[in-house]
């Protein structure tokens, strides 16, 4: 179903006769949340497996998305893609836990979703680096600017248990197999170990957009040492560490789109290669060298497993500032995986001069 203007649906005329029929996908296009929640409810979809909503508009935001919702409303659902619009306002999560692990979903794709925890999180940020500053200047120049260390480790904790309310639903679908999301440029830690690590073990491909650092990278340093509680970013970036190294055999593919990647998320060495390392030990007593590099060629052609990396202007408008700083930490991550794994980059044409640039500084 596609509306060429939005405007919200009235209940619809003409559906009496699908409401008896075992209707198993429904595809939206241009539709709202709110909308596509009142389809689902007119057509009675009992039988509904597959869900795909393309272009959603946010502009409305009558109501959250309610991801426990829409899951729990159709038991059988296996599927489900959420394209938001490319060009789009801010919509909110609804913060509820599924009450049962009980569900069927084994893909789920949200795209372009712009979360407004992106607010908060820029606030809360901003505050962290002022109570830095606090420490290097006299606390007298900022007046009634300054920011009280524990009442901010508590505000901290709290939108962290805020997000986690909102993705804990992830971790509760068992059997889970591909996973899209974006943006996930506000996720904390908490997100990250304990709505998504979870799942990791038995994802075939991972697809994460817009994860750009919570904080600057130049005041790295300073946030690990001076305020362990407040290391938002280290405790991020390792979260997102635990999860690629529990990323297991099963994984296929691993995408990150205007994802700052660094060297410290390493994901583990594929059974194949486990698998070859094993044969070269037992070569000498059972097989001949020759022997042994063609079953090495055979496995590594077959079995390769595959990372992508794309970077567009969105993320370059972000950090062009830290452009150097980004490209070093994408190539300290792409060095180390080209071993084991069939890595691409690809960089869109605003990106493109300072990676060239980057290559001849460092040739």
């Amino acid at each position: 179903m596609e509306t060429q203007r939005h405007s919200h649906l009235y209940p619809l005329k003409g559906l009496s006769g699908l409401l008896s029929t075992s209707v198993c996908q429904l595809t939206t296009l241009r539709l709202c949340l709110s909308e596509i929640d009142s389809l689902i409810h007119q057509l009675l979809l009992q039988t509904l497996d597959s869900l795909e909503c393309r272009k959603i508009e946010t502009w409305c935001a009558l109501g959250p998305l309610d991801m426990p919702g829409f899951i729990l409303t159709n038991s059988l659902l296996q599927q489900v893609t959420l394209q938001f619009s490319d060009v789009s306002g801010f919509t909110s999560i609804l913060a509820k836990p599924l009450t049962t692990n009980d569900n069927k979903i084994h893909k789920i794709c949200i795209v372009n979703l712009r979360d407004t925890d992106q607010v908060e999180l820029t606030r809360l940020v901003t505050e962290i680096e002022l109570i830095q500053d606090q420490d290097v200047y006299d606390d007298n120049d900022y007046g009634s600017d300054t920011v009280n260390h524990n009442d901010l480790v508590s505000r901290w904790q709290a939108f962290e248990s805020m997000q986690l309310d909102k993705y804990g639903w992830i971790s509760q679908l068992p059997n889970l197999r591909h996973f899209s999301f974006g943006y996930c440029h506000s996720w904390s830690a908490a997100v990250w170990r304990n709505a998504v690590l979870p799942r990791c073990s038995t994802l075939e491909t991972l697809e994460l957009h817009g994860w750009m650092r919570l904080n600057s990278p130049l005041r790295k340093q300073l946030l690990d040492h001076s305020y362990p509680q407040l290391s938002v970013q280290k405790h991020a970036e390792d979260a997102i560490s635990s999860c690629f190294a529990e990323l297991g055999d099963h994984l296929q593919t691993l995408k990150l789109v205007d994802f700052w990647a660094s060297g410290s998320m390493k994901l583990p060495t594929p059974q194949y290669f486990r698998h070859i390392q094993q044969q070269q030990e037992q070569q000498q007593q059972t097989l001949t060298m020759s022997a042994t590099a063609t079953t090495v060629a055979i496995s590594s052609n077959t079995h390769r497993k595959k990372i992508i990396l794309q970077y567009t202007s969105e993320s370059f408008k972000k950090e062009e500032s830290y452009a150097d700083l980004m490209l070093n930490d994408i190539y300290d991550f792409i060095i180390y995986h080209r071993i084991h794994y069939e890595v691409s980059v690809q960089f869109d044409s605003t990106w493109e001069p300072y990676h060239q640039q980057w290559l001849e500084q460092r040739n």
